[in-house]
């Protein structure tokens, strides 16, 4: 079983003890909410990739819902933009001597770097696979799908969240979505709801 804090905890230790409080709820398992405006990329070719990844269309103030729930020593990661839904899961992994959040949609696997920013957490890439069954083929960068993401705290309990999805080769954005979530907790027994 993953320590107490889970997944981010173990991969940033001590360091995960620093991030304000909007942003430690929005990693622990539970739901989560907000509205994000979701743009999608501009070529023929990057909206047949969107497509064809399942990305959610197009939209402003679109809802969004976070399930966060824990397997093991792994986190799933079920979302829902408007009527849109998208699993992925989570777990650390080393990789090249570096501790890397890996996270997997369907066949395609990434592991990310999570690096604390002055108020969140960044996400930069540095591996990209593609799965098949226990195989894994690593994807040259030129290859792969580029994702960047931030979560960075607003304002109260509210988070700023914002994720880019880029095409291989200089394609351009396949999808971006930007907004505010917030982490929805139940009180504590013998707490009261606001």
């Amino acid at each position: 079983m993953v320590h107490a804090g889970g997944v981010y905890r173990e991969l940033l230790g001590t360091r995960w003890d620093a991030l304000p409080a909007s942003v430690q709820e929005a990693h622990r398992p539970g739901p989560v909410c907000g509205h994000v405006d979701i743009t999608r990329g501009s070529t023929a070719l990057t909206r047949l990739l969107g497509a064809m990844a399942r990305m959610p269309p197009e939209g402003r103030a679109v809802a969004v819902r976070l399930a966060i729930t824990q397997e093991d020593k792994r986190y799933v990661w079920r979302r829902r933009f408007g009527d849109r839904w998208m699993r992925s899961d989570q777990w650390v992994e080393a990789h090249r001597g570096t501790q890397l959040l890996m996270e997997r949609y369907g066949p395609v696997l990434f592991g990310f770097a999570v690096e604390p920013s002055p108020g969140g957490l960044r996400y930069v890439q540095r591996a990209c696979w593609l799965c098949l069954g226990p195989l894994r083929l690593r994807v040259p960068r030129w290859l792969s799908p580029q994702v960047e993401g931030s979560l960075e705290h607003h304002a109260g309990t509210t988070a700023m969240l914002d994720v880019e999805i880029r095409g291989p080769m200089s394609l351009g954005r396949i999808c971006r979505y930007q907004g505010h979530v917030q982490a929805e907790r139940t009180p504590a027994l013998g707490e009261t709801a606001p």
